[in-house]
């Protein structure tokens, strides 16, 4: 969803159906984060979101809180990426 188009409402509707689930932020058209959502403020302003890689550097971080002022783009991620989380965070190859 364009974040920067969308209504109030659809914004929320949508953020709502994506909690627990992996999802992709983008800030431009190519910097992109991947978590899972964990919860959206009643304004949202802030998504908070677990398990995050950063999918340009492949660094992560157990959670991670996002202004929504900033995302571009927001979607389901397409992979399943939790392994490879695991795997970086506990050194793994």
């Amino acid at each position: 969803m364009d974040m920067r188009r969308a209504s109030f409402v659809e914004k929320r509707v949508f953020l709502n159906h994506l909690i627990g689930k992996r999802v992709q932020i983008y800030f431009t058209r190519t910097l992109a984060y991947s978590g899972r959502l964990m919860s959206i403020d009643d304004s949202l302003t802030y998504l908070k979101l677990s398990m995050v890689i950063n999918l340009v550097t492949n660094g992560t971080a157990a959670i991670d809180t996002f202004c929504t002022k900033h995302i571009f783009y927001v979607c389901e991620d397409p992979l399943e990426r939790d392994q490879f989380w695991i795997q970086k965070e506990h050194g793994q190859k």
